[in-house]
């Protein structure tokens, strides 16, 4: 879990998967807007880690692929689902909320979180993998909700915005 949590693109990807069931990269990097390249080593990976499979056959009904505009489709693509690990960490990602990225952060990045919220401006590329910082270095909805469970002080600052 700790190797997914740390790149945004691969839980953006399982939870993209998660609502359309099946699908193949380009849709995937055209729905998240991100690259093609990006999204297809993504894949790989998360294939590798056993948390999405390919999907076999040559054609694909709608309601198995939920995003597809016609009733069957031949397949020209390779069409990924989530696996039964891919959707047992999405339900326990959903369960735990902003309190499974505390497993995932070392205490140099928990220290380095808090002084981002008390506003010092720190690039942490990391914390941008995650998704817990935007580019210019201030805190995400879900960095600040991180954030307030290391320091209570936190949580007071994100309450009065």
């Amino acid at each position: 879990m700790k190797d997914v949590l740390r790149k945004k693109l691969y839980i953006d990807i399982l939870f993209h998967l998660k609502r359309a069931y099946i699908d193949y990269g380009k849709s995937i990097a055209k729905n998240l807007r991100v690259d093609l390249s990006e999204v297809i080593d993504a894949l790989e990976r998360l294939e590798e880690l056993g948390l999405i499979e390919r999907v076999g056959g040559h054609t694909l009904k709608r309601s198995k692929a939920r995003f597809k505009l016609s009733n069957e489709v031949r397949k020209h693509h390779i069409y990924y689902k989530l696996s039964r690990a891919g959707e047992l960490l999405l339900r326990e990602v959903a369960r735990e909320g902003p309190r499974a990225y505390l497993d995932v952060l070392s205490e140099e990045e928990k220290r380095a979180l808090v002084d981002i919220c008390r506003g010092h401006r720190v690039q942490h590329r990391a914390f941008i993998e995650m998704g817990l910082t935007d580019r210019n270095g201030g805190l995400t909805e879900l960095g600040a909700k991180v954030a307030s469970l290391l320091c209570p002080t936190c949580k007071l600052k994100l309450d009065t915005r």
